[in-house]
């Protein structure tokens, strides 16, 4: 019989954990012709989750959780999960019920037509509000424009691996963690399967407007030198524009006998010449602290403590 395991990261989420184990089982009761193993990953909570998850080992053997030693984020916690998943198959799900845990069972049945890897996208959805919407859309569009992945639009980090495809992901170490694009850098063969994402079951979502914009910036950052070449074209622009204007300026001053008025074309030269400078520092500096990031090689998360250990555990690297 086949493992499939569910990897669950949980941030804070003891008011949807009860809810999420329910249809889990039920979903699990259907796929008879498999054994699930449903692996969940705290990550650092400050409420109750790490308490709810104990009760829930207690009743269920098909439960396991890690919890980490802080907040490492949503990216960490999935590796977190993979390198302790041990099933034929690894579903990564969300905790707030967004992700419907009933969608799995067509993902089962993609992976059984040959699927290594199935990807989910989400449909609009009218609880979402439209600038979330507008966004993600905007998000996505500037990625596969300039990046050397393409990442599904409105794709989820809610999808199925198979154990190589999750063996080929857990090999990849790299600090900023861009799941999403690193799922379609790995390859193997894919597809995508459409749902209605729900409206969250309790709490408060965790993914605050800095945190979405980090995720977009390590997407972008990770799979792009686009922007170093962006930098470059400026800068080539904004010389060429120095020249023609020094061209101008001696033109007056030799031909025309009349003196170029200074103060404000200078005090204008002057400001777009910084602020190109400033923003070339700020791309070679998001590179940079990217190298540091790698150089120092600190684990990508540590464990407090965990319902078993096992030797696929990596907390270390």
């Amino acid at each position: 019989m086949k493992v499939v395991s569910i990897v669950v990261p949980a941030f804070d989420e003891a008011g949807s954990l009860p809810e999420l184990h329910q249809r889990l089982t039920r979903m699990a009761e259907r796929e008879a012709a498999y054994r699930f193993e449903i692996l969940f990953v705290d990550d650092g909570s400050s409420d109750d989750t790490i308490d709810v998850l104990r009760a829930l080992r207690g009743g269920d053997p098909r439960v396991r959780f890690v919890s980490l030693s802080r907040n490492f984020g949503h990216q960490a916690a999935l590796s977190a999960g993979l390198d302790r998943a041990t099933g034929d198959a690894v579903v990564f799900l969300d905790a707030d019920l967004q992700h419907p845990p009933e969608v799995i069972s067509e993902l089962l049945r993609r992976w059984e037509q040959g699927d290594q890897i199935v990807n989910t996208v989400r449909r609009d959805s009218t609880h979402v509000s439209f600038v979330k919407r507008a966004t993600r859309r905007g998000f996505y569009r500037l990625v596969n424009a300039i990046a050397n992945v393409r990442v599904q639009p409105n794709s989820a980090d809610f999808r199925l691996l198979d154990r190589q495809a999750a063996d080929g992901l857990r090999r990849i170490r790299e600090r900023a963690r861009f799941v999403r694009g690193l799922i379609y850098w790995i390859g193997f063969r894919q597809s995508v399967v459409l749902y209605d994402e729900d409206p969250r079951f309790a709490g408060r979502p965790k993914y605050s407007l800095r945190k979405s914009f980090q995720l977009a910036f390590d997407g972008i950052f990770s799979f792009s030198t686009v922007p170093l070449h962006f930098a470059t074209l400026t800068g080539a622009v904004v010389t060429l524009g120095a020249f023609l204007y020094a061209g101008y300026s001696a033109y007056m001053k030799v031909v025309a006998k009349t003196a170029v008025q200074g103060w404000t074309s200078l005090i204008f030269v002057v400001l777009i010449l910084g602020g190109v400078e400033l923003m070339t520092l700020g791309i070679l500096g998001s590179y940079i602290a990217r190298i540091y990031d790698e150089v120092r090689e600190r684990p990508l998360y540590l464990v407090k403590d965990a319902s078993e250990v096992t030797e696929a555990s990596s907390e270390e690297t």
